[in-house]
């Protein structure tokens, strides 16, 4: 029984840490604009 209660713990603390890093991606950016990682974007060149 101990077993099986433990199981049950671990799964619930799983379930926490996915749903808890689910909702921490659902917020707003305070930032806007263009990042640096796109202004220096530019068309793909081949070769």
């Amino acid at each position: 029984m101990p077993e099986v209660v433990s199981k049950i713990k671990n799964l619930e603390l799983i379930a926490r840490f996915i749903v808890e890093g689910f909702l921490v991606g659902l917020h707003k950016s305070p930032f806007h604009g263009f990042s640096v990682e796109f202004s220096e974007h530019r068309q793909y060149m081949p070769g």
